[in-house]
């Protein structure tokens, strides 16, 4: 039976945590000419360093780590990417976002989103401890009693600010809400395969390892869910954009109407009344000194 840290419990996913690694990687690379493009308006260069910094040290742990050890190397690198995530959301200003359409999802993805990840994951940790000193103790349970409280608020939270939004969001409707529904099962299925298996059983006869794989579909279903929140506030950012381009686009065609009225009024003006007025002057002027051959210019016609 392995008694070992869980990174060694898990070796046998390690191709899958390699990808990761290398797609975590591409990820990183992609985002460092953003961040120093975007560092002028948002000032987040500080954060972004602080998250590579704790991700390298993360990537790079030692695999003899305890469960507690490794525990709180993850939970820096979680608040360093909190702490970006919120700088972009608050400086941008989305985080006010005026509209609620906008506003209930940005609030979901940025502030109870983040919260409940991290209560979801609590219990697929302290259960691999538990597993690894082969029986769970009366802190693992009631730390995970906690977690699952504050899941399930969490869960709650957003169902009713997203329900309030579904009729007027439809990817909030078709995708995001569905999404939410299936994490919160998956979630809750999970917890009881823990509860049974682990934090309560008489004897615990499971790895590290197949406690982590039990959390997998949990897991699966909080990214989804996470995806689904993000591409809908970019969908609703570039439906905006559009009106925004739109609503310029008329105000345009509305201005250069109104000006090339202008000029014609202006025209017509100054040939129905300002040169006829003039030209009365320079009749008055002449009479005035005793000129009474000037021609009289008229449009009119008598009958």
């Amino acid at each position: 039976k392995l008694k070992l840290s869980p990174h060694r419990c898990i070796a046998s996913r390690r191709s899958a945590m390699l990808q990761a690694q290398s797609r975590i990687a591409t990820l990183i690379t992609t985002i460092d000419p953003i961040d120093a493009e975007l560092d002028g308006q948002f000032q987040t260069s500080a954060q972004w360093q602080t998250v590579k910094s704790r991700w390298e040290k993360a990537s790079k742990a030692d695999p003899t780590l305890t469960a507690p050890q490794s525990l709180a190397v993850h939970a820096e690198l979680t608040a360093a990417i909190a702490a970006l995530n919120m700088k972009v959301w608050m400086v941008s200003q989305l985080s006010l976002d005026p509209l609620p359409t906008g506003y209930y999802v940005i609030a979901s993805a940025t502030d109870t989103l983040p919260g409940v990840m991290n209560d979801v994951a609590f219990p697929r940790t302290r259960a691999m401890a538990a597993a690894i000193a082969e029986g769970a103790g009366e802190a693992d349970r009631e730390g995970v009693r906690m977690s699952h409280a504050r899941t399930q608020a969490g869960f709650v939270t957003m169902q009713v600010e997203l329900d309030s939004i579904a009729a007027a969001q439809e990817s909030v409707r078709t995708t995001v809400i569905p999404a939410l529904q299936r994490a919160s099962q998956e979630y809750e299925r999970f917890h009881q395969t823990v509860g049974t298996r682990v934090l309560d059983a008489q004897k615990v006869e499971v790895t590290a390892a197949d406690v982590h794989e039990m959390g997998n579909d949990a897991a699966r279903a909080m990214t989804a869910l996470s995806e689904g929140l993000y591409a809908t506030i970019v969908s609703e950012l570039e439906q905006r954009l559009e009106a925004q381009t739109s609503g310029r686009l008329v105000n345009t065609t509305i201005i250069v109407f109104a000006l090339t009225l202008a000029l014609v009024l202006g025209r017509l003006i100054t040939t129905a009344v300002v040169r006829p007025i003039a030209y009365a002057v320079k009749v008055f002027g002449s009479n005035a000194r005793a000129r009474y051959d000037n021609p009289i210019r008229h449009t009119d016609t008598v009958d």
